[in-house]
């Protein structure tokens, strides 16, 4: 019976986190925003290029969980859900536990305003061969 219990509690929460962020904002009535993207890839180095151990935070990054580097303008601990590139990740939401003096929103070419989000990875195996995808960032917005 405990076995059974542990599975059903383990199960819960495993899909909770990949509910997305829109069942978080129906939950509290809130919009949620979809934004294009583009995504790269960090992990875990002490290098000028990786940023290091730590997050933002002081906090040891984790890269077995979901977690990514996001603009100022979404903030430390939100969520956001990876959509349309095409990859494993598309469904799945992050939480946002660092920054980048690249990872920003800017203006595209086509005149709507871009992310820059980074996942963190364990490795630079885990990454794609091109190093970066294009897609859409769902988000809940002020949040």
């Amino acid at each position: 019976m405990r076995k059974h219990l542990a599975l059903v509690v383990c199960f819960g929460m495993v899909f909770a986190l990949f509910a997305g962020v829109n069942a978080e904002a129906k939950k509290k009535k809130q919009k949620v925003k979809t934004m294009p993207c583009i995504y790269t890839f960090y992990w875990p180095e002490n290098s000028s290029m990786e940023g290091g151990y730590l997050d933002c935070k002081g906090v040891p990054l984790n890269p077995s969980g979901y977690y990514v580097a996001a603009p100022e303008n979404f903030k430390y601990g939100s969520h956001i859900t990876i959509k349309e590139t095409g990859n494993w990740r598309d469904g799945h939401t992050y939480e946002v536990v660092d920054r980048g003096s690249r990872i920003v929103t800017f203006e595209g070419e086509d005149g709507r305003t871009w992310c820059h989000i980074d996942i963190l990875v364990h490795d630079s195996s885990c990454a794609p061969k091109s190093g970066k995808l294009i897609g859409e960032i769902e988000f809940v917005e002020g949040k």
